[in-house]
């Protein structure tokens, strides 16, 4: 098993809540059906089952961008400079909307620990540099008392030299600082699987019901993640 498919079996997982919830249906009225569906998959709008279907496309589709990053780095061997900007704001962003899609998805399962997951996807490091070089670059508040302003920009020279993005070099109004972004991409990675591993968790054992054997299929994936995890 590659280093990222736990996301993807966390997301085939999580998909599963959708196509197992158990809900006497009525083939004649739609709308109390998914009425239904709701309540039972404990959500609260009418449309919730939609968003967390979306959720769930979000973070598979951000994998995708995030794995073609991890192989190919910046860009082709021709060293086009465009491309190396394209890619490296796509992938900073991708991991940005990755984050987005799995704090709406621990609020649609209503986890214990929204607060803590938030905050550890928020504050970690790499979406500082995301901020900092993909989103608030010329008006960035800094994280302290005075919530003063500064901006930044992404060393040209740098970033023509670099084809994997391992040295980035920020400067800022009063700073100039070499960053190795790779390590904080792997981590940030880590955190969105252990985190989903967790959310597996309160789907499966929550208080949604599935038939029996669609059950025993979702602890054995739930398993054969905690057993890649140990071995990781």
């Amino acid at each position: 098993m590659t280093q990222f498919s736990k996301i993807e079996n966390c997301t085939q997982i999580l998909l599963s809540v959708l196509r197992y919830t158990s809900v006497k249906s009525d083939q004649f009225n739609h709308d109390e059906n998914q009425k239904k569906l709701i309540k039972a998959l404990k959500f609260n709008e009418i449309t919730d089952d939609l968003l967390y279907r979306s959720c769930i496309d979000v973070i598979e589709d951000t994998q995708l961008a995030i794995n073609e990053f991890h192989k190919n780095g910046l860009g082709n061997e021709s060293g086009n400079l465009g491309e190396k900007y394209l890619r490296l704001y796509g992938v900073l962003n991708a991991y940005y909307i990755q984050l987005g899609a799995v704090i709406d998805i621990s609020r649609l399962l209503n986890s214990k620990n929204q607060k803590v997951i938030k905050e550890k996807l928020k504050t970690h490091k790499l979406i500082e540099i995301r901020n900092k070089l993909g989103s608030h670059i010329t008006n960035y508040s800094l994280q302290n008392e005075s919530k003063e302003k500064d901006f930044f920009r992404l060393s040209q020279f740098h970033l023509s030299q670099d084809k994997k993005a391992d040295n980035l070099f920020i400067v800022g109004k009063n700073s100039a600082k070499e960053i190795s972004i790779t390590n904080l991409m792997l981590d940030f990675t880590e955190q969105i699987e252990l985190i989903l591993i967790e959310l597996v968790k309160d789907a499966i054992f929550g208080k949604r019901k599935y038939k029996p054997e669609h059950l025993e299929w979702m602890k054995d994936k739930y398993n054969d993640l905690l057993e890649i995890t140990k071995h990781v």
